[in-house]
């Protein structure tokens, strides 16, 4: 829609970053204590009190300016970088220090302990944007374009995930809203899977593409014991995959199953 805003959609992990009297801390979407993990964000921030931003902890690279999960996950795995008596465990510290975090907030949820979720989103943006400014190197506004062709440009042109377009009269999302429109810069594979695994949603099959073998793909509902059943018939199913790029060994970053291939 063309009074739609457009933001760039970033690569990283869904994280809330507030003050409520104790400093900043951030959490993540399922309620997880995240500020030891990330120090380099939370430990020298003044975040004012009574605040909570939405946003994405990500990692950055020279390939990646909009994040890669991948390397995110290199640095969040195991332990958090302090310990409870806020000593440093040496191999987190020294992730830490090879791949540095930022905060991208894209919204926020609550000022001065009040909630701001009735107001529309241009407006949240404008007090979000009060209050990050300056606030930290390590925390940033979600990027905006004027235009959506100037920002699909852009993502083509650096690789990155995509675009999400916003209504801006919108109030705070609970949940999936259809305000919100995401459009990603995908790749297409054919995937031969020769093999699969049960789960309780569906399967995961384990197949082959032309550029590398052992790729592992969901498939979730209805659609997955079509799929089981012509490996199980044939020996093989083809399913055209979706992603969003290769990995430096070829495996498929984020694939999605979208049809079986008759």
């Amino acid at each position: 829609p063309e009074d739609y805003v457009v933001e760039l959609k970033y690569d990283g992990s869904r994280q809330f970053l507030f003050n409520r009297g104790n400093g900043t801390e951030l959490y993540n979407k399922r309620g997880k204590n995240k500020t030891r993990h990330f120090p380099d964000i939370t430990r020298h921030i003044a975040l004012p009190e009574g605040v909570i931003l939405d946003g994405e902890v990500i990692v950055t690279d020279d390939l990646h300016p909009h994040g890669n999960k991948d390397v995110l996950h290199k640095r969040d795995g195991g332990k958090p970088v302090l310990r409870r008596d806020g000593q440093s465990n040496f191999k987190q510290k020294l992730k830490m220090e090879q791949y540095e975090a930022t905060f991208v907030a894209f919204d926020i949820v609550e000022y001065k302990n009040d909630s701001v979720r009735d107001m529309s989103l241009q407006e949240r943006r404008e007090l979000l944007e009060e209050v990050v400014g300056g606030l930290s190197e390590e925390v940033v506004v979600s990027r905006r374009y004027d235009a959506l062709d100037k920002g699909w440009e852009e993502v083509l042109d650096k690789k990155m995930e995509g675009l999400v377009l916003k209504d801006p009269e919108s109030s705070y999302p609970n949940g999936r809203t259809s305000n919100w429109i995401k459009i990603k810069n995908t790749q297409e594979t054919i995937l031969t899977a020769h093999d699969f695994e049960e789960h309780s949603r569906g399967i995961t099959v384990i197949g082959e593409d032309e550029c590398a073998d052992d790729h592992r793909l969901t498939v979730n509902g209805g659609v997955s014991d079509k799929v089981k059943g012509k490996i199980e018939e044939k020996g093989s199913a083809e399913v055209e995959v979706s992603f969003l790029e290769r990995s430096d060994n070829d495996k498929l970053r984020e694939p999605t199953f979208k049809r079986l291939c008759e």
